[in-house]
């Protein structure tokens, strides 16, 4: 029975970033095919264990909200869930939003390992808001509260703040 349910096609919308698989919250799944063209959110047809690629999607955050806001509190998977979400807006140029995501993460999962990431986003998103003063402080933040932090988010800091002149 089990069997025939993983051999249904269906059609999903997933984030994908590179390589040959595919990962969903629940399954995992080997692309056969052509790639997409870029990473990003993408619909692929999937079968069991396999998946081809469809066309590029949109990410529907609405969708996304109250999964975050709903079984998934308290799960591991929420800092996650709410950096991507943070980092979806910022891509789209929605800064404020994306600056409500990342303090998100930020304050309420700060021992999370995205949380030195998700306060150089706030930064970033701030400065693109005209906000040099709360970019800069928040920027400052991320040396005081994450001194280990990763080298990639040192140098995303000190690239930032040469960036935006504080």
């Amino acid at each position: 029975m089990w069997r025939d349910l993983l051999q249904k096609d269906e059609v999903i919308v997933s984030p994908w970033l590179e390589g040959r698989s595919l990962r969903t919250f629940a399954r995992s799944f080997r692309i056969e095919g052509p790639l997409p063209p870029e990473p990003g959110w993408h619909r692929f047809e999937v079968a069991g264990r396999k998946a081809r690629y469809c066309a590029g999607a949109e990410l529907d955050e609405s969708a996304l909200g109250p999964r975050v806001r709903g079984y998934l509190i308290g799960d591991r998977l929420v800092p996650d869930a709410q950096y991507w979400l943070g980092e979806s807006m910022f891509q789209r140029q929605r800064y404020r939003d994306a600056a409500e995501q990342f303090l998100g993460v930020s304050t309420k999962f700060e021992n999370n390992a995205r949380a030195p990431d998700a306060l150089l986003r706030l930064g970033q998103s701030l400065a693109a808001m005209g906000e040099r003063e709360a970019a800069c402080a928040s920027l400052a933040e991320v040396a005081r509260k994450y001194p280990r932090a990763s080298v990639a988010v040192r140098q995303g800091v000190e690239r930032e703040q040469k960036r935006v002149r504080c």
